[in-house]
């Protein structure tokens, strides 16, 4: 695993590597959003020049076992698709990349299947990288792929569990609540892991604070007030779990709508003042749409609406042009591989519980060769159950920190 932090230059690395092992098939899984991208890295890094195929549909041909070249494809392509899923197996490769392979933490997930099944992808590959800067996004048990992939674990995923993570029994089965024998978990992923933190020393400085939105509260509809207090009660305590279920997100969203009007206001404002360009995150449709009315003739919308060509198209707008001054972004569509290094300004309008998101989010600003200062915020609304999600945050952070690859090797 190439678990360097965001930024670091992983896709350099990863080329250069393939040229030195001399590889001639290569096959690259990612996200939809970053197929592009790799293909522009090689086409950037290797002295090889080797032909790139990117398959895009499901009737798309995968290239010969005899053909050199690089095989592009999306995690959700070889999910649902099993001709290319077969393809791309009986080809084989000299390297297997898995970037942001975090997502195949789940080993029952169909993603997952495909490349570690005993006719998945990765079982007719000679070498298997897994490339991510966040390998476990909440807890030690998303390390289980990895190290059952690796050879370090031979157990099962509930002995994995059982062995490094904190669990809570709740009326939806075990749920995991922090980390355990983190030593021991860390020996045992070291020979198999290269994973640096240090930060490049030309980057500009990152500023990281909180801003308080003041507006009225919801009222919450459809959430009972005695779920709204266990809400509370779970946050206070610590316990995860609780955090997941349908009416936390129900209360997100509608704070999330509450807020976004002032959110949208908030930005104007720096714009008119001279800021630079804009990252806004969000979750919800609702809000996004807000937010890109309050926004109207200076923004772009990137979400789970956008078609595939028409965010290429944005993201190289928001980059290398003027327009857009703002891009604003659903977490899901754009939180991982991308390089906007044109913006100095993010805002986390809806920041999800997950440290590693977070990160993800504010890194595709402050990254590698960002030469201007950046200022990244958490929007809240004031003295609401918003406002608790810093707390959380904090707690999963500092569990998180316990079993950082970044201490490894640098």
């Amino acid at each position: 695993m190439l678990g360097d932090k965001a930024g670091f230059g992983k896709s350099a690395q990863f080329v250069r590597a393939c040229d030195l092992l001399g590889a001639s098939r290569i096959t690259i899984i990612c996200p939809p959003i970053l197929r592009v991208n790799e293909a522009a890295e090689f086409d950037k890094w290797s002295f090889w020049g080797l032909p790139v195929t990117i398959l895009r549909t499901g009737k798309d041909a995968v290239p010969p076992r005899d053909q050199a070249g690089i095989v592009i494809a999306a995690y959700t392509l070889v999910a649902v698709n099993e001709r290319i899923k077969r393809a791309l197996a009986r080809r084989g490769a000299d390297v297997l990349i898995l970037d942001e392979s975090h997502k195949l933490k789940d080993p029952k997930a169909k993603a997952t299947k495909a490349m570690f099944a005993a006719d998945g992808i990765a079982r007719s590959a000679e070498r298997v990288w897994f490339v991510t800067a966040t390998p476990t996004p909440n807890h030690a048990g998303e390390f289980f792929v990895f190290a059952r992939t690796a050879g370090a674990w031979r157990g099962t995923y509930n002995q994995f569990v059982e062995r490094y993570c904190r669990t809570v029994e709740t009326p939806f089965g075990a749920k995991i609540t922090g980390t355990q024998n983190e030593d021991e978990l860390k020996a045992l992923l070291a020979p198999h892991v290269l994973a640096r933190h240090k930060i490049d020393p030309g980057r500009a400085p990152l500023t990281v604070d909180e801003v308080a939105i003041e507006g009225a509260l919801p009222k919450f509809e459809g959430v009972p007030a005695d779920v709204l207090e266990a809400i509370e009660a779970a946050i206070a305590a610590g316990t995860w779990h609780a955090l997941d279920g349908p009416a936390v997100a129900t209360v997100r969203r509608q704070i999330g709508v509450a807020k976004a009007e002032k959110i949208g206001e908030l930005a104007a404002t720096e714009l008119e003042g001279g800021c630079g360009k804009m990252l806004i995150f969000a979750e919800h449709t609702a809000v996004i749409d807000t937010l890109a009315a309050k926004l109207a003739g200076q923004a772009v919308v990137i979400d789970g609406r956008t078609p595939q060509r028409v965010r290429e198209a944005a993201l190289s707008d928001f980059q290398h042009t003027p327009f857009p001054r703002v891009l604003i972004c659903q977490r899901m569509a754009l939180k991982e591989g991308v390089t906007l290094t044109a913006a100095t300004r993010v805002l986390l309008a809806e920041p999800p519980w997950t440290p590693d998101d977070c990160e993800q989010m504010i890194a595709r600003a402050w990254r590698r060769g960002q030469r201007q200062p950046v200022r990244a915020s958490f929007v809240y609304l004031h003295n609401s159950f918003d406002a608790r999600v810093a707390a959380t945050l904090a707690r999963k952070t500092a569990d998180l920190a316990k079993i950082s690859l970044a201490t490894l090797r640098n």
